[in-house]
């Protein structure tokens, strides 16, 4: 008998359990309900807009640095001078030395503006500092900086009839480069070519097999990752259609170039290739401008004669 009395009361405890938490429910939901209807006011960050510079540099052949500053919905591409910021404070400073800067509008043949800012005479040597510091009452502040590169200069430059096969499998002609890579640094370079003859002038493409090479605006872009402090030959194609061409009328330009211009013009080349293309991953253009968006870059151009 006690063991049935037992048995009933654990039927009742267990009972008495279960309409308490059934009487709970509704207060549980209530209380849920409440939790995530209530509204929190949080202010958001202040918006600070910023200022996009776009500027590259060649202390061989420009004495004048041309600087273009826009706002950011105009980082791929000034369409009109309405794009730009034409009252911005811009300061220079190269090699220690503050550098004037005016006000002026350039543009292309297409009328797209490519700066509305250019300093006075620049004279810099490998190893200087270019600073760029622009300020606009509506933004933050955007400031840039490159060092001058140190120019490597190719020893020689051969034509190659028979350089290689191409994926086609036709025969392609070519140049072997022949220079000294500075050892225990990065280094970059950018190589583009034009064939001048008494009647013509073209520009051609060029490729390379040598591995972390890319091309950019038909020229090859490569940093010395696999020949860091070596003696190289680079070994460079042209079209085939260039065969039988007299080599004296070649000429290759090659440049030593900063990081960030290789690693820029890398991204442009990767963002141009994802457009519109489902089977390659979006690329974003890189940008060295710290407290904004853009590039700039220094490059330091050598003219390579053809043997």
């Amino acid at each position: 008998m006690f063991d049935t009395f037992q048995k009933y009361f654990q039927k009742a405890k267990g009972l008495a359990l279960a309409a308490l938490l059934l009487g709970l429910l509704p207060f549980f939901f209530t209380s849920c309900s409440d939790f995530f209807e209530k509204e929190i006011a949080i202010d958001p960050p202040d918006y600070l807009d910023q200022l996009v510079i776009h500027s590259f540099f060649d202390p061989v052949n420009d004495s004048i640095l041309n600087i273009l500053v826009t706002r950011p919905q105009e980082i791929f591409g000034v369409r009109d001078l309405s794009g730009l910021v034409d009252d911005a404070v811009v300061t220079v400073i190269a090699g220690g030395n503050v550098i004037e800067v005016n006000h002026r509008h350039l543009t292309n043949i297409n009328h797209r503006p490519l700066a509305n800012f250019y300093t006075g005479h620049i004279s810099v040597d490998p190893g200087d500092e270019i600073f760029i510091r622009v300020s606009h009452e509506d933004t933050q502040e955007a400031v840039v900086s490159q060092v001058v590169p140190q120019p490597v200069v190719p020893d020689s430059v051969i034509f190659i009839e028979r350089a290689g096969i191409d994926v086609d499998g036709e025969s392609r002609s070519g140049f072997d480069i022949y220079f000294s890579d500075p050892p225990e640094e990065e280094n970059f370079y950018y190589i583009s070519g034009v064939y001048r003859s008494q009647f013509s002038t073209f520009y051609f493409s060029l490729e390379s097999l040598e591995p972390g090479s890319e091309t950019y605006n038909r020229g090859v872009i490569i940093r010395d990752q696999t020949f860091d402090g070596e003696d190289v030959r680079l070994r460079l194609l042209i079209p085939n259609s260039f065969l039988n061409m007299q080599p004296q009328y070649f000429e290759l330009t090659f440049r030593t170039v900063t990081r960030d211009f290789y690693r820029h013009v890398q991204s442009v080349e990767r963002y141009e290739n994802s457009i519109d293309n489902p089977f390659v991953a979006p690329a974003q253009l890189y940008s060295n401008v710290e407290g904004g968006l853009g590039i700039f870059g220094i490059i330091w151009p050598v003219l390579a004669p053809v043997q």
